[in-house]
């Protein structure tokens, strides 16, 4: 289907970014530059990294939506692509992605100043969630996962090298869950979907790819006991049981391919699924009943994140499909507020590709400016 093949090709832009060369811009790591390519010199942190710099610069604003909200620039850095993100407080807050070596980064917000972190060497990361700031988890290449003990990163499992994590999620800290998706060559992809869950002592497979023969894109819970994860193959969803044996898994509410899942409980949760005529909506899940939102968006619905029924946000890949193929030209973000969506931005130099929401309409967003080859971080507010 069409749409799906746009998506994947979304997904692709998403994990890929920040291995984006700018060989103009780019530096050979010895001297931290900042957004205008000079050196950082007093700016550079001594513990946890360097400062990513601001942007100030309000013209590269995003435009204001019918409330009087905004998404604006809060910082830029060439040379990283930020994929994931994922928030503890509106005073703590955690960004992976890649630099243009190739390898993960992490940067981290105080309620100041957003820092590069200290990690082990790893390939790109694509996702990252925590319990607390001793519980930290980063998914990314190769099946590769980081965890951060309040001090330190290192590396906590490694999968084989076909295996792309591609997001994490979990009810605490021992009771985590990741998913993954295959790709060999940049545009050759294999059936992934492995399931992994980590018990507080140690990471297992407990659903392997053999059992769902499909690429596996998201993952979301209300408890240790109501964990969805979807994928092209739809969703899967385990039985009232914590430890899992690979039989424990039951279907989910769709059948459709899914590419997001988000929710504020049991019986509140939105879906990123195609429709009958293979096009992408917003499906509400009552936690017995599937409902189409029928958003008619413009553009390929990609991501999902939230506070509440009322306070939800959905991310949008614009592409131009004029001479045979699909091109990505912008993000279009948009808002519920609990009775209608509307659109929160629209623009064609941004590629937002995650957000993650601190409180009602306060959310940071990741990605990338294709004008200026910065990876970005965004924050939405009304003033």
């Amino acid at each position: 289907m069409k749409e799906i093949a746009i998506a994947v090709i979304a997904f692709q832009i998403i994990i890929s970014i920040g291995c984006i060369k700018d060989e103009e811009n780019s530096n050979d790591g010895s001297v931290e530059k900042d957004a205008n390519g000079t050196d950082g010199g007093a700016d550079a942190a001594d513990m946890d990294g360097n400062i990513l710099d601001a942007s100030s610069d309000a013209e590269k604003d995003g435009g204001d939506d019918s409330g009087g909200c905004k998404w604006r620039r809060e910082f830029e850095t060439i040379g990283y692509g930020f994929v994931g993100i994922w928030g503890l407080g509106l005073t703590d807050i955690y960004a992976a992605g890649n630099s243009q070596q190739g390898t993960g980064v992490v940067s981290h917000y105080n309620g100041e100043e957003w820092l590069e972190m200290q990690i082990v060497d790893s390939p790109p990361l694509t996702g990252i969630w925590g319990a607390n700031g001793s519980s930290l988890y980063a998914v990314g290449f190769e099946g590769t996962i980081l965890h951060y003990d309040g001090s330190q990163w290192v590396m906590s499992y490694q999968t084989d090298s076909e295996a792309d994590l591609s997001d994490i999620w979990g009810s605490g800290e021992s009771d985590i869950y990741a998913v993954d998706r295959s790709m060999r060559d940049s545009m050759t992809w294999t059936k992934g979907g492995d399931i992994l869950h980590y018990n507080g002592n140690e990471w297992q497979v407990v659903l392997a790819h053999e059992h769902t023969s499909t690429n596996l894109w998201g993952v979301w819970g209300s408890s240790e006991n109501d964990v969805y994860v979807v994928g092209e193959n739809g969703t899967v969803s385990p039985a009232n049981n914590k430890h899992y044996n690979g039989t424990d898994w039951k279907d989910g509410p769709s059948s459709s391919p899914c590419f997001d899942v988000w929710g504020s409980s049991s019986d509140d949760m939105y879906f990123i699924c195609t429709t009958e005529a293979s096009k992408f909506d917003i499906f509400h899940y009552d936690g017995s009943v599937m409902s189409a939102m029928n958003t008619g968006f413009d553009g390929t619905l990609q991501k999902l994140g939230g506070t509440s029924s009322d306070d939800l946000y959905a991310i949008a890949f614009v592409f131009d499909e004029s001479g045979g193929s699909s091109t990505l030209i912008g993000t279009n973000v948009y808002h519920y507020d609990g009775n209608v969506w509307s659109s929160t931005e629209k623009n064609d130099s941004w590629f937002i590709v995650n957000l993650w929401a601190g409180m009602k309409n306060e959310a940071y967003a990741v990605g990338y400016d294709n004008d200026t080859s910065a990876g970005l971080i965004l924050k939405y507010s009304c003033k």
